[in-house]
């Protein structure tokens, strides 16, 4: 297959990207790491009019330790964001992206700005109490990750709008991810992430809704008991409610994600209560 045509953008300065995107609106799309979208044009389940390249746009690159946040650019791989955030759940969670050429093209903007809920990063943006930065010409917006995803490759970006950086927090204790898929490095079929912060833990999951999801039930009862898996499998399990598909049932996503948890809490909880 090969994409419809389209006229095709490459500038310089994210000022000219505000513009163009203010300009065309749903006719446009903004090419980052390329990874989903290309398959996307080329299998022509998009249609755009113009196809706006972000390689020479800078301003969106770097990664920096902000106080008790990770600083993510946009134009940011995916790579050097496991590289640069303390918590090893980041690190393990984007060495399960795709194919070694797949990471070495992603883009946490790009990643984010696509909103597919079986990813990996998604679910650990939101584990981690993310925040997501757009622009356009008529100002800056920042949306919580809970904000931010609202539906299957459906997020809160206006189409005048582009994302400029993801702000995540630097969990206090360990983390963790795991994640279970037909294939090595396809999307998974549930993936999980948790961590200890600050103030409590997070349990983000991947590939059970229309969106990542938290299991605050979860959480509550990991505060309560940081060593009652038992008790954190059971909370999460009951306030799950997946879908069944072609891969797996509702049922069997519950019990993987019952399995994850337990794979994940092991050596966690280990390690925070040593």
């Amino acid at each position: 297959m090969k994409p419809a045509p389209f006229a095709y953008a490459d500038p310089g300065s994210i000022d000219e990207v505000l513009e163009l995107l203010a300009e065309h609106g749903d006719d446009a799309v903004v090419l980052a790491g390329g990874q989903s979208l290309v398959p996307d044009l080329n299998f022509r389940r998009i249609r755009p009019r113009l196809v706006i390249d972000l390689r020479r746009v800078t301003g969106l690159s770097g990664v920096t330790l902000a106080g008790d946040a990770v600083v993510a650019g946009a134009g940011c791989g995916v790579l050097d964001l496991a590289a640069a955030h303390p918590a090893s759940g980041v690190a393990e969670a984007v060495s399960c992206i795709g194919h070694p050429q797949i990471r070495c093209r992603s883009t946490v903007g790009g990643t984010v700005a696509l909103a597919e809920p079986a990813a990996e990063l998604p679910a650990v943006v939101l584990g981690l109490d993310g925040v997501v930065t757009v622009r356009s010409t008529t100002g800056e917006r920042e949306l919580s990750a809970s904000e931010w995803f609202v539906g299957r490759r459906q997020s809160a970006r206006r189409t005048d709008e582009l994302v400029t950086e993801v702000r995540l927090a630097v969990p206090t204790g360990v983390s963790g991810w795991a994640e279970v898929s037909r294939r090595p490095n396809d999307l998974p079929i549930v993936g999980l992430f948790a961590a200890r912060c600050s103030d409590g833990w997070r349990v983000a999951l991947a590939g059970v809704a229309e969106t990542p999801v938290r299991s605050t039930a979860c959480e509550a009862a990991l505060d309560v008991d940081p060593g009652g898996i038992d008790a954190a499998v059971a909370a999460m399990v009951a306030e799950l409610d997946p879908p069944s598909d072609v891969l797996v049932s509702a049922a069997h996503r519950r019990s993987i994600a019952a399995s994850l948890l337990r794979r994940v809490l092991a050596p966690v909880v280990t390690e925070a209560a040593a």
